[in-house]
């Protein structure tokens, strides 16, 4: 009798033991973009610490994909903003990102996005997502591509990079990310946004 209660116990902390783990796992690749099945820990060391480089007063941290954490990464500095959001998205149809820009709006941070013409077309867009949560979105209807992808918070941080804001890109795409805190070269996106808005419409 006390064998097979030990018995039940034993498969009972096993199947627990089971459920934490994938639960685990499972917590990782949806954080990380990491496939559990398929990975190293020095790979996944290299996402929770990216690759920061200090120049003078400036902190530059680099990120790559695919899996290389470039979503989390863009998605905890626009959990952190306080004043104000600049986003200009060739594509952007990440549905994560998006909603981080719904969740700083309604803390009341005001947030501008420009977005390529290309985007009120696109089926997996945000464009109409986007407006229909009250955020501001203009195109940019111009020949040619509004190819940019930078956005800047609170006047000081830049985010830019090849790095579309889309699954493709943290997934499949071989791409680059950099989060550059410098007010001087933030600035000069900022100059560049305000004329690029300045020449595109709702």
């Amino acid at each position: 009798m006390k064998t097979k209660k030990k018995t039940k116990r034993l498969y009972l902390s096993l199947f627990i033991f089971t459920i934490i783990v994938l639960s685990v796992l499972g917590f990782i690749n949806i954080t990380w973009g990491v496939d559990p099945f398929n990975f190293n820990f020095e790979k996944l060391l290299k996402i929770l610490s990216p690759q920061s480089i200090r120049v003078q007063d400036t902190d530059i941290k680099v990120y790559f994909s695919p899996n290389g954490g470039c979503r989390r990464a863009i998605i905890t500095e626009i959990d952190s903003a306080k004043k104000e959001i600049l986003v200009a998205m060739y594509y952007f149809t990440n549905r994560e990102i998006a909603q981080a820009l719904v969740r700083a709006r309604d803390r009341g941070v005001k947030i501008k996005v420009l977005l390529d013409e290309s985007q009120t077309k696109e089926k997996f867009s945000k464009y109409r997502y986007l407006i229909n949560r009250g955020i501001n979105v203009h195109i940019d209807r111009r020949n040619g591509l509004m190819h940019n992808k930078f956005a800047i918070i609170d006047g000081f941080i830049l985010i830019t990079g090849s790095y579309n804001w889309t699954s493709s890109a943290e997934y499949k795409n071989r791409e680059n990310l950099l989060i550059i805190k410098n007010k001087n070269l933030a600035q000069e996106y900022i100059a560049e946004f305000v004329k690029l808005w300045a020449k595109a419409y709702p």
